[in-house]
């Protein structure tokens, strides 16, 4: 069975010095490994009366059953933000927090289908799970990322307790944990925040929680903690390592500073973890195996099979996560405790060396010196940024060499002044930085077209040009038509070819910006650039009222009485808001000169009329067109256009 194990983010109860050893290299390797087929982890309980282990995935919202080879037994869905899990202590029957749901659930761990579900209100979002007396306890909070973290209990009835705080505040929902020693006599809340929380220890045995121990937060974290059966008390780890013990005296526990898990056998051994080294101590508190994973231990991510023969551990590579099934092999129990490991010199000191410079997503490498510490330590590296809350800052743990140099290389996510730090026991140890201005390169992208006209309805063919990237070579073309209120038009996406050229055509019907979009990649920045084209209007007029026609030289002419006043229709391609541009010319002294113009809006057809009225000699001469002229014709959606000239004279009644 589980013992009642929590993963905390809470802060750590003391800040006294840890005793305890750093991890060394692996001397074991895992038996086993294989793929898990979910997309985060919430938490991990091993079924040993099944052979099964479960895990709950938030971000799909199931709970995924799998044998210890890693293959997948069942699924339980329609769970979502499905976190904490408990088993019974039979190990029939399996206890979920299903924090979007706002309920618990318990489920049969034989065929893995839900049982009953317990509502628990509208504004409670349970985290975290256990079994205490006749009732499930949760921790919860009411997600409005205030200080409103709780814990409440449901019998199966249905019955829903929420604790009264009485001015107590957990900041974030508390991960409850109850004692197998004593079953229904002891309950842990612990707060789940990096704000100064606090650890409460509750006496349940009456059905109402009776606060016996409380313990302040000092300014440090605990990333996890178990009860040890036997009436030994409980153990918590992180920045530093302590056993609280049934005196309520606080004991250091031999693990290194800033463990991430553990989590214990039924034959009394313990496992512990941080990044991707997990150690197996024995009975009395001795190492005794140890391994290396390939990526680091995902949260909760480790947990024994009961009888203490395998311990499973889930790591996370990005998005990846899989199941290792390791077999650590006993060692003799000494017959005298190992001596306790000498005091850090005060003149111990790390020096850390990395580039100036570097680009995001490329590798870098970092090094550098110790002075007084061990050759062959190990060196816990985190990375952080003054703008980033990281989760977990911790990425690597190096081992020096003889000498006591080491290195690594990291490809850094992020830009900005990025700081890597080199811890030596722990965060509250000794410690060397350096700091590395991380950036992008800006991509070369170009695009053709820009400031060209075209006529009304032209197919235009628009390429763009991208230089080096490092792993994308997809741009985006895109069409903004001027005075077009229903948005951007992708003209195409795809992938440059071996020119760094793509193409993709648009009809214009206005002027339009085109923008070729490239998205950037892990080294290089987005991008974006413009071209800017112009599309002419369909403009044309038509004479009417004249008598005849007839040519003069070369030129055709419409020939009016001087008793009637042309009229001339103009057409222009229709735009709200938009007016046509008559123009009116008379040939005098051997040059065409302007006589008349007037605007006049165009109606839902597109046209507008414009009579010119007047007394005219016969066989003077005139011409007229139809403009739109940008701007002045009550919009600027296109390029300014000159119709055709017509022209026209006069003769005697």
């Amino acid at each position: 069975m589980r013992i009642s194990r929590a993963v905390l983010a809470a802060a750590v109860l003391l800040a006294t010095t840890a005793v305890g050893f750093g991890f060394s290299a692996g001397t074991a390797s895992a038996d086993q490994s294989s793929a898990l087929p979910v997309t985060s982890l919430g938490d991990v309980v091993v079924d040993g009366l099944h052979q099964q282990i479960l895990l709950s995935d938030p971000s799909s919202g199931e709970i995924v059953a799998a044998g210890y080879d890693g293959a997948v037994k069942a699924r339980l869905a329609n769970l979502p933000g499905v976190r904490g899990l408990e088993l019974s202590a039979d190990s029939s029957m399996l206890y979920a927090a299903v924090d979007e749901a706002r309920a618990v659930v318990t489920v049969s761990t034989e065929t893995l289908t839900e049982v009953d579900r317990y509502p628990l209100g509208d504004a409670v979002y349970p985290q975290d799970v256990t079994v205490a007396g006749d009732r499930i306890w949760f921790g919860y909070d009411d997600s409005t990322g205030r200080a409103t973290g709780n814990f409440g209990s449901v019998d199966s009835s249905g019955t829903v307790r929420l604790h009264e705080l009485g001015g107590d505040v957990y900041h974030h929902p508390p991960r409850v944990f109850a004692s197998p020693a004593a079953p229904g006599q002891l309950l842990v809340a612990l707060d789940g925040g990096a704000e100064a929380g606090f650890t409460k220890i509750y006496d349940v045995s009456s059905g109402t929680e009776r606060a016996t121990f409380m313990m302040s937060a000092n300014g440090f974290s605990i990333e996890d903690a178990l009860f040890v059966p036997g009436g030994s008390g409980w153990v918590l780890v992180g920045d530093v390592c302590r056993q609280l013990g049934s005196s309520i005296n606080l004991q250091p526990f031999p693990c290194a500073a800033f463990t991430k898990e553990i989590d214990m056998a039924g034959d009394g051994r313990f496992a512990v973890g941080k990044g991707a080294a997990v150690k197996v101590l024995s009975a009395l508190r001795l190492a005794e195996w140890s391994v290396t994973l390939p990526h680091p231990l995902a949260t909760g991510g480790l947990a024994w099979e009961p009888s203490g023969t395998q311990l499973f551990a889930v790591t996370k590579n990005g998005d990846q996560f899989a199941l290792h099934a390791l077999q650590p092999q006993k060692s003799a129990p000494p017959q005298t405790q190992a001596p306790e490991r000498p005091a850090t010199p005060i003149t111990a000191a790390i020096k850390v060396h990395g580039p100036a410079s570097a680009v995001r997503g490329r590798p870098l490498t970092i090094s550098g010196t110790t002075t007084d510490i061990p050759g062959g330590s190990s060196l816990m590296i985190t990375r952080t940024d003054p703008r980033i809350v990281y989760e977990d800052p911790e990425i690597a743990t190096v081992t020096t060499d003889a000498s006591g140099a080491f290195r690594f290389v990291d490809a850094p996510p992020d830009t900005g002044t990025i700081k890597y730090t080199a811890f030596y026991e722990g965060r509250s140890g000794v410690s060397g930085s350096v700091t590395v201005k991380v950036s992008t390169l800006t991509p070369t992208l170009s695009l053709d077209r820009n400031g060209t006209v075209h006529n009304y309805r032209s197919k235009v063919t628009f390429t763009a040009t991208l230089g080096s990237t490092a792993t994308n070579r997809v741009v985006e073309l895109w069409a903004q038509p001027h005075g077009d209120l229903s948005g951007r038009q992708l003209i195409v996406s795809a992938r440059a070819n071996s020119a760094g050229k793509v193409s993709g055509s648009f009809t214009l019907t206005s002027n339009t910006t085109v923008t070729a979009r490239f998205a950037g990649d892990a080294a290089y920045s987005p991008r974006a650039v413009t071209s800017v084209v112009y599309s002419k209007v369909w403009a044309g007029t038509r004479i009417s009222r004249h008598s005849s026609m007839k040519k003069i030289g070369s030129i055709r002419y419409h020939v009016f009485r001087t008793s009637k006043d042309p009229r001339f229709t103009n057409s222009v391609t229709l735009h709200p808001g938009r007016s046509a541009h008559t123009v009116v010319q008379r040939y005098r002294n051997g040059k065409w000169r302007n006589f008349y113009s007037e605007y006049s809006p165009l109606d839902h057809h597109g046209t507008s009329s414009v009579v010119l009225n007047g007394t005219f000699k016969a066989g003077a001469k005139f011409r007229v067109r139809t403009e739109y002229v940008r701007g002045t014709s009550g919009d600027n959606v296109n390029y300014t256009t000159y119709g055709p000239w017509k022209y026209f004279t006069f003769k005697k009644k």
